[in-house]
């Protein structure tokens, strides 16, 4: 972590893992797979509470198990998050997320086809999480 400018501020690398669910027309024929992603936010800490703004590139996976489909998607995600805390290292996140779909990839068997044709350019979700900090700055 670098801090910035005073010690309620600060620019943090970020990376993430995790199920992703699944999206788009025919998702009730699909399951989730696996999500990670990587950036930049900025903490900005008041009282307690945070906002993390940031910019991310994700990956997000999913399957079609009758089909042996496997799709993955990649994304640039601008979150801008609201930190609650829970317990000295672990905080709660929600927030609005704005995304923009870069394409991707759909394989079936030994065929593999890029997916990026009518696909939304941007778009609009809500994000939930926790954050937990390994190595807590010390004072």
């Amino acid at each position: 972590m670098v801090a910035v400018a005073s010690t309620f501020a600060q620019i943090e690398p970020t990376v993430g893992l995790g199920m992703s669910p699944p999206w788009g027309d025919g998702s009730e024929d699909y399951s989730g797979g696996l999500s990670y992603s990587a950036g930049v936010q900025y903490r900005l800490t008041l009282g307690g509470f945070g906002v993390l703004p940031g910019v991310f590139y994700s990956s997000k996976s999913s399957s079609a198990d009758e089909a042996e489909i496997d799709v993955t998607m990649n994304f640039i995600e601008a979150p801008l998050l609201v930190s609650f805390p829970a317990l000295p290292t672990l905080n709660l996140l929600a927030g609005p997320v704005l995304w923009s779909n870069l394409g991707g990839t759909a394989e079936a068997g030994d065929q593999s086809l890029d997916v990026d044709e009518d696909l939304n350019a941007l778009g609009f979700s809500i994000a939930a999480g926790v954050d937990f900090t390994l190595m807590p700055m010390l004072n």
